[in-house]
């Protein structure tokens, strides 16, 4: 995720509108969050389809797995884990392994290591995100301006928080 292209959706003081941060501009749609969340879900895609060759992206495709994956408090989906095993399985091992053709399961060391890189480059974004609403905020003048980034400091901030939990989850 490039931090010029990422896009926070929040919603601002009144409750009537979301604010939108590209780059350092803000402007406003329709739309929510909520303080508290427990079904909450963040997409990995953009981070995990970055470490993946086309080849392999084609074949999480072939094989229905690709994309939406998922990461909770509670850690990631099962979608997350078969993409994780693509990145370090022989691509034949890991189709006997996704057509349930092997009695040979993931191996969850290594699994662990490519998930837990995934949910660390998202903190890592959440918290790049963070120190620069916080500077972009202690240079604001205009009150409203102030709430609207202490409102998308706060969401990235429930985002790596929730990258945090994921991970104590996604332990082995």
């Amino acid at each position: 995720m490039d931090l010029i292209l990422m896009i926070s959706c929040l919603l601002n003081v009144s409750h009537e509108h979301v604010l939108l941060l590209s780059g350092s501009r803000l402007t406003t749609t329709d739309g929510f969050y909520l303080d508290e969340n427990e079904s909450e879900t963040l997409y990995l895609d953009d981070i995990i389809l970055k470490d993946l060759s086309t080849s392999l992206q084609e074949e999480l495709e072939f094989q229905q797995y690709y994309g939406n994956y998922q990461l909770t408090a509670t850690g990631v989906c099962y979608r997350t884990e078969i993409a994780a095993c693509i990145n370090y399985m022989p691509l034949e091992k890991w189709r006997n392994y996704v057509l349930g053709y092997s009695a040979e399961g993931a191996d969850e060391k290594k699994m662990e290591v490519m998930i837990q890189g995934w949910i660390r480059a998202y903190s890592n974004e959440a918290d790049t995100v963070i120190t620069a609403l916080e500077k972009i905020e202690s240079s604001q003048a205009d009150k409203k301006d102030h709430q609207r980034t202490k409102m998308l400091r706060k969401r990235w901030t429930q985002i790596r928080d929730l990258c945090i939990k994921a991970s104590e989850a996604a332990s082995c």
